[in-house]
């Protein structure tokens, strides 16, 4: 367990970030033993991965003695709620809003337009995520009535903002294996990439034993081998899902080579 918890803790401080964007910042610095595991931690893992992800970013800057003013702060003002701040801190004399989002997408597409962007299951969407991202959650404190409430509680103005996204974009196996991939636009050097593939193409998939990778395993590096596959497993398994399956594929001595989607 705790091996998982510091995997996954490290991968939120120093992972790549996913985007380019002018909201820059910095990662956090990673933890070379395993910190106290907190009593919640196994209920916090299975929940949902970004409320998870949100939780280990929070305790990696407590850990780290971060002057953080604010967590998940609601907006309240005469029964209504205007937004809530993922996070305010102080650095020095700045006032700092930081909005926080993980991510995993793919192109059916191949193409580099955000649009073309969707998450696994269909659901979210790249240039609508980025649009609430820049231009609603880190534009809220540039509403009057959000600095009245921030006053009401004692927070001082804001005086800067970050966006802390990281994640992963996955581009079709044959763009994969003949390294020909369409990077969307913005994507940050050096971000996570992985593959997927449509669950009724998997004899085009090389020969390895591979795992089922839970949602909770999807941020670190560390996958349990009890959800190990084989190569010739892998149609009779997938013959019936109905939502995406992260897989991990192994080299020969058990080693993660790189990880895809099973798409629906």
């Amino acid at each position: 367990m705790k091996h998982k918890f510091l995997s996954d803790l490290n991968w939120v401080c120093q992972s790549p970030f996913l985007m380019d964007h002018d909201f820059s910042c910095e990662g956090i610095d990673t933890f070379d033993t395993t910190p106290d595991l907190p009593d919640d931690w196994q209920s916090m893992e299975k929940g949902r991965i970004g409320h998870y992800f949100e939780w280990l970013h929070q305790y990696a800057m407590k850990l780290r003695g971060f002057d953080v003013l604010a967590y998940n702060l609601q907006v309240q003002v005469e029964g209504r709620t205007l937004g809530e701040f993922d996070m305010i801190y102080r650095m020095g004399d700045a006032i700092i809003h930081r909005e926080l989002a993980v991510k995993f997408y793919i192109s059916r597409e191949s193409q580099s337009a955000w649009n073309t962007w969707h998450g696994p299951n269909g659901k979210d969407r790249l240039d609508l995520k980025m649009d609430k991202l820049l231009n609603s959650q880190l534009c809220l404190s540039d509403q009057p009535e959000a600095k009245a409430f921030l006053q009401s509680k004692d927070i001082p103005e804001i005086t800067h903002r970050e966006l802390f996204i990281k994640g992963r974009f996955f581009y079709h196996w044959s763009d994969w294996i003949s390294e020909s991939c369409t990077f969307p636009d913005q994507a940050a050097e050096g971000h996570l990439k992985g593959w997927w593939i449509d669950k009724n193409n998997l004899s085009e998939l090389p020969m390895a034993d591979y795992v089922i990778l839970e949602r909770s395993e999807w941020l670190g590096s560390g996958a349990e081998k009890k959800h190990m596959i084989s190569y010739l497993e892998l149609e009779d398994h997938f013959a019936t899902i109905e939502r995406a399956v992260l897989l991990v594929r192994l080299n020969d001595y058990g080693a993660e080579i790189d990880r895809g989607f099973v798409i629906v």
